[in-house]
């Protein structure tokens, strides 16, 4: 149905164990995907969990999700959410204020991610109040981080050490912004 509750809570589960290790800053958390990576980047958005700062994705695949506004029936969009997650929303947005930035980096040639999910993506972080930055490179196929591709007979896989660069370095400045400019750490 385009709604990944088990996904959701997997996430929530991976966060808990961050926040439970004493050298970690629950309020200055970030998420980077790549490929299917792109499912749980987008569910960030839909959880809003006040400690992710940063959310990248990296030719990331959104295929099969469904923005929130058309899976919940309610004021507050959340309906589909499991009541884990919403307590959690709760306890954490009474202890926790905070933006968080995204940054999706896509092949335009890449035929795993269409125009209407990438679209849709942004516009669950649109619907979350996240500002998301879309970085597109032409003639860039799927995988173009990842040097190995070059060895991938198939042809709908490419490195491209352009884009990989360029997306290396938005995401890095995106990380300087999150973590280190306009958000002191919490104690």
């Amino acid at each position: 149905n385009g709604v990944r509750s088990n996904l959701q809570q997997k996430i929530l589960a991976a966060i808990s164990a961050l926040e439970d290790m004493p050298t970690v800053d629950k309020t200055r958390l970030a998420a980077l995907g790549w490929c299917f990576g792109g499912h749980p980047i987008a569910e960030f958005g839909r959880i809003q969990h006040p400690g992710i700062r940063a959310i990248a994705s990296f030719h990331g695949v959104f295929d099969g999700i469904l923005d929130s506004d058309n899976v919940s029936s309610n004021d507050d969009g959340d309906d589909y959410l499991p009541e884990t997650i919403k307590k959690q929303q709760q306890k954490d947005a009474t202890t926790i204020e905070g933006e968080t930035e995204a940054l999706i980096c896509n092949g335009l040639d890449d035929p795993f991610v269409s125009r209407s999910a990438l679209t849709t993506c942004q516009s669950i972080f649109a619907n979350a109040n996240i500002e998301c930055t879309v970085r597109e490179f032409s003639d860039v196929r799927h995988g173009f981080t990842n040097p190995a591709q070059d060895f991938n007979p198939n042809p709908n896989f490419q490195y491209d050490d352009d884009a990989a660069s360029q997306s290396w370095l938005a995401c890095r400045s995106l990380l300087k912004r999150a973590f280190f400019f306009g958000h002191p750490p919490q104690h």
